[in-house]
């Protein structure tokens, strides 16, 4: 590109300064100013030395991620590809907030035949890689970004399209929020409804395969992906309730002027206290559960309780029902276990039966019960 000395001219036509510039009405090929329509190529993560942000210097190296996208419909005879196309973010990327979301690039075509990097009578239409609209910053053809992505024309059946026509779709369309990531999905219905499913975790696309599931095809990796591990701060807590929504009451039950109430507020928002459903609170130290009808655990193999200090079960009324459910459960009351603990009772040791007298076993602690000699009946 040829450059030349020029004076910089006001409205008024004063010169205000003396640079060197580039008259691009004099290099009209190296100006674009409409936005074109491409598939993802290629994808270069800042480190790699193919973008350009890695030969930055050094307090500005690698803050960009960027990609090879072959133009669809620039308006040229032939397919023009264009590179180092910058990925710009879907949300504020600063020194504070920061979000990354990297397209797919072309591995594969659709139909299932290889990929031929060369593009040699390559239909656009059957390769893997994600689309997207790109613009160019102040027309320059040399500093292309991505505007906005856009539709694969080959995934029908994550549109939910039944391919039958509006009037015969079989699947919901309107208002549903959905978004899979690394096979990870998560639906957010025109009811309300929210689904996390992790499935299809880590998978493969299978081209060439058969839909499955109302998807495409996918290879599942049953070992790995699809964890979840939540950090909460030390100093704050979790918390799961089934009990009414109180309007400004947020995180246990302080008023929180940011969420939505009645604006401005009547009253300072107060918590009523109620706990009438199911609530689960979680902090570093301990986790309270209330049921207001009934706690089920369920298991094909043993339950275990430990505890350094003590283990209590408390009831309004006394009573413990051992054995399979049923007219003729084996049933321990309270009034039994008294009877057991006052009276001398039989236990098989490895020296054969013992007779232990509970009434004059002695604790070492307050929550030790380990048995003294008294304790035993000749």
């Amino acid at each position: 590109m040829v450059t030349k000395y020029k004076d910089t001219l006001a409205p008024d036509g004063t010169v205000v300064q003396g640079s060197t510039v580039t008259d691009y009405e004099d290099y009209p090929n190296t100006r674009m100013y409409g936005f074109i329509l491409g598939v993802v190529l290629d994808v270069y993560t800042s480190d790699i030395l193919k973008n350009r942000s890695s030969q930055q210097k050094e307090d500005r190296q690698g803050f960009t991620q960027e990609c090879t996208v072959l133009a669809v419909n620039d308006g040229g005879s032939a397919y023009t590809v264009y590179e180092n196309v910058m990925i710009t973010p879907d949300a504020p990327v600063g020194l504070d907030d920061y979000s990354e979301r990297l397209p797919r690039p072309c591995s594969a075509q659709v139909s299932g035949g290889e990929y031929d990097s060369s593009l040699q009578g390559i239909d656009p239409y059957s390769l893997d890689g994600d689309w997207c609209v790109i613009g160019f910053i102040g027309g320059m053809i040399d500093a292309p970004f991505v505007v906005r992505w856009w539709p694969n024309a080959r995934n029908s059946l994550d549109a939910a399209t039944s391919g039958n026509g509006v009037d015969q779709t079989s699947l919901v369309q309107d208002r549903r929020y959905f978004r899979r990531i690394n096979g990870v999905e998560t639906v957010i219905n025109s009811s309300g409804d929210i689904i996390l499913s992790t499935t299809f975790a880590n998978s493969t696309l299978l081209f060439g395969e058969d839909p499955a599931l109302g998807r495409l095809a996918r290879s599942r990796n049953e070992e790995e992906g699809g964890s979840v591990r939540v950090y909460i701060k030390p100093s704050q807590t979790l918390e799961l309730t089934f009990n009414p929504q109180e309007e400004g009451i947020g995180i246990i039950d302080v008023a929180d002027p940011e969420l939505p109430q009645t604006n401005p507020p009547q009253t300072e928002p107060e918590a009523s206290g109620e706990v009438n459903e199911t609530y689960l609170y979680i902090d570093r130290d301990q986790a309270d559960l209330y049921i207001p009808i009934s706690l089920i655990v369920t298991t094909d193999d043993f339950i275990s309780l430990t505890s350094v200090n003590k283990i209590t079960f408390e009831s309004e009324k006394i009573y413990l029902g051992l054995g399979a459910e049923g007219e003729d459960d084996p049933v321990v009351l309270g009034e039994k276990l008294r009877e057991w603990f006052t009276n001398p009772f039989q236990v098989l040791s490895p020296f054969g039966p013992l007779k232990i007298d509970p009434t004059v076993i002695v604790p070492s602690s307050p929550y030790d019960t380990t048995l003294s000699e008294k304790s035993f009946v000749e």
